[in-house]
């Protein structure tokens, strides 16, 4: 203790002792009592000895001799020593024949704190002020909302939705795009959250936050919370049943039963804003209007014979990605049917068979598909090939490849035009190339007994010209072991020698060239075809039933463990002129080619609109799972044409509609990765 607060505390026992001298008797006669309690007097409610900050402490006393008696409290005066030894309260008490009396002795300051010992006559005894809490409020985050939101809606339609044209006649059609705007405005809110800390040793007790809404003087709502939050963070929001535009008021009020109340206020201005586009911009087939409210537009279109199928026209506002289509069946009508024509293209002879295969162009200039049935106008010379040849042909050139005998001359009388083939008709060239494997047995020795083991010459030697890519050294079970590059033409000699040289290398191998050939633009090899087995070929690249056919280009042969995969063909294999499409030949079996699609593609039905039949064409660049399916209008599936696995090509399926009713149906083609469809048109 500092001389200062010494000097204080014997000023105070000075004081307290002159008080006694002075102001009458010192001690209580009788056995006296006192006491504290927390109520008025005539109410004195509870006994109590432990106080908080604003209570008011009543002295009590009983079975006290009549007369003056001096009192005093001494402790805390307010400070930070809590020492108990400084008066801060004292006076003196009359007691008359009733020995009993009570007053109002103290009101507990906030910064009393600790024990308090009180004294009357020569009675004492203690209370203590226990600390309470303080409240304090922190930031106030305040926001008002208040939002017109514009929406739009497009709508566009044509007039007449279905035009009939014929060759070089045209058709109008009108289409009309209607916008609408739409304004909704969202309820005025004011809202957003205090920050509320509460200090002290002791718990909030009967915690209130009053938060209050005022516009001026006017209060318009109130929020009472009654629950602490862990956070601190009170959130509150106010909807405004009639909202103006100005100022507004929020007061917040905290208050608890063990602490002094705290108050705050914050202030925010509520203003209408809107959002969303206004005006708006709308896009159609390279026009473009602008529209700031409600409004529709009109234009026109004309529609040729070249436009047949359906038509569809989509209006797109720029801003808001809304769009909406209307469709415009186009139909042309049937114009008298042109002549097909027919021509001969060229002849594939073959080395091992005494045939040749015969390539035919049909084309037919009409915008539909013509039917031919056999007979007169479509017939083939000599009769044992008739009935071989087509009789539906789309629009556009059709190949037809037919195998003759190498000496017979083939005529083909369809609509009117004869085409001949003979040995004298040109033969098939072709430019470009594919890549295919060819095996032969090599046979590997330490000549020099230096442990190199070097192969001998392979000799291949196929009736076509050609080039060399890699060599591969594979072993029995089909792993490469090695291989070299090896350009440059494949025939400017008899043979050509490859060398390997390998370390600890055992028992038979076999030499695999990469051999490039010329074929048809656009086409490929297909691997899975059959041919012969001959005897140059080693027994283990055989399978059981013999298998192995040509292999994809690029295809590399490591690691083949099933040796039942179609990628090797024989020593002996020969290409000699191959057809588009038709047959090549492999040790006098044929390996198919084929033309594959570059991409997946359904076409428009032809004829359409039918009755009651029509032809459906579609393309697979890729083997997979195939399903070709018609629904109605309402989405229901009518049938399904093709549900099955199908390898990649050009295919076409035929519906009779028959038994369906009049009306716009839809054709979908599908895959495991495609997707396309088309509209069809049956009228009956």
């Amino acid at each position: 203790m500092n001389r200062h607060h010494t000097v204080l505390r014997l000023f105070s026992l000075l004081a307290v002792a002159l008080f006694m001298l002075i102001s009458g008797p010192a001690f209580a006669g009788g056995s006296g009592a006192i006491w504290t309690t927390n109520g008025a007097c005539g109410d004195e409610g509870q006994d109590a000895n432990h106080f908080r900050i604003g209570d008011e402490v009543y002295i009590n006393g009983s079975n006290f001799d009549p007369g003056t008696y001096n009192w005093a409290i001494t402790g805390n005066p307010g400070g930070s020593s809590c020492d108990p030894n400084i008066v801060v309260a004292s006076g003196t008490v009359e007691v008359d024949s009733s020995g009993a009396f009570c007053f109002s002795a103290y009101t507990v300051r906030e910064d009393d704190c600790g024990e308090y010992r009180y004294t009357v006559g020569g009675k004492n005894d203690n209370y203590r002020v226990e600390e309470t809490v303080g409240l304090e409020f922190g930031k106030i985050d305040l926001h008002a909302a208040w939002v017109d939101t514009l929406r739009w809606s497009i709508t566009k339609s044509a007039q007449p939705a279905l035009v009939t044209v014929c060759e070089g006649e045209e058709a109008e059609v009108c289409y009309t795009i209607t916008l609408d705007q739409s304004v909704s405005t969202s309820p005025a809110v004011l809202s957003g959250t205090v920050l509320l800390k509460a200090t002290g040793k002791d718990d909030p007790e009967d915690f209130t936050l009053t938060i209050t809404l005022n516009r001026g003087a006017t209060q318009l709502d109130q929020a009472v919370i009654t629950t602490l939050s862990a956070a601190g963070s009170y959130p509150f929001s106010f909807t405004l049943a009639n909202p103006q535009a100005g100022s507004y008021t929020v007061e917040f009020r905290a208050e608890v039963s063990n602490g002094a109340p705290a108050s705050a206020n914050a202030s925010v201005t509520l203003a209408k804003t809107s959002t969303g586009f206004a005006p708006v911009h709308v896009t159609d087939q390279g026009r473009s209007w602008t529209f700031a409210g409600d409004g529709s537009v009109k234009y026109t279109v004309r529609f040729d014979c070249e436009d047949a199928g359906t038509r569809r026209n989509t209006a797109t506002i720029t801003e808001t990605g809304q769009s909406d289509s209307a469709d415009v069946e186009v139909v042309c009508k049937e114009s008298p049917r042109k002549p097909l024509g027919l021509k001969t293209e060229c002849i594939d002879p073959f080395v091992y068979r005494p045939t040749m295969r015969v390539h035919l162009v049909v084309t037919n200039p009409n915008p539909v598909p013509v039917e031919i049935s056999h007979g007169l106008a479509n017939a083939l010379e000599p009769a044992r090939y008739q009935g071989s040849q087509p009789t539906l042909f789309p629009p556009g050139e059709t190949g037809f490849e037919i195998e003759i005998g190498s000496h017979e001359t083939l005529q083909w009388l369809l609509d009117g035009t004869l085409a001949t083939a003979s040995r004298r008709t040109s033969v098939c060239t072709y430019t470009t190339q594919d890549d295919v494997y060819i095996a032969g047995i090599g046979l590997f020795f330490d000549t020099n007994r230096n442990g190199r083991y070097d192969t001998g010459e392979a000799l291949l030697q196929p009736d076509s010209e050609g080039a060399i890519g890699e060599v591969y050294l594979i072993d029995k079970q089909g792993h490469t072991v090695d291989s070299r590059p090896l350009g440059g033409t494949l025939f400017a000699r008899a043979g050509r020698e490859v060398n390997f040289s390998l370390r600890q290398l055992w028992g038979e191998y076999y030499l695999v060239p990469q051999l490039r050939v010329p074929l048809p633009a656009g086409y490929r090899i297909y691997p899975n075809y059959r041919i012969v087995r001959t005897s140059e070929f080693p027994e283990p690249f055989y399978s059981l039933d013999n298998d192995f056919g040509l292999v994809p280009a690029g295809f590399v042969p490591d690691p083949i463990t099933n040796l039942d995969q179609p990628w090797i063909a024989a020593l002996d294999w020969y290409l000699t002129h191959p057809v588009k499409p038709g047959v090549a030949r492999a040790a006098s079996e044929g390996v198919r080619f084929a033309a594959v699609p570059s991409a997946f593609a359904l076409e428009q039905n032809y004829p359409n609109p039918f009755n009651p039949q029509t032809t459906i064409r579609y393309h697979l660049p890729l083997q997979g799972h195939v399903t070709l399916t018609i629904y109605d209008m309402t989405g229901a599936v009518v049938t399904r044409l093709v549900d099955g696995e199908q390898a990649a090509g050009s295919y076409s399926q035929i519906w009779n509609a028959a038994a369906s009713p009049s009306g716009i149906y839809f054709c979908e083609l599908r895959t495991a990765s495609s997707r396309e469809m088309r509209r069809m048109l049956l009228v009956k």
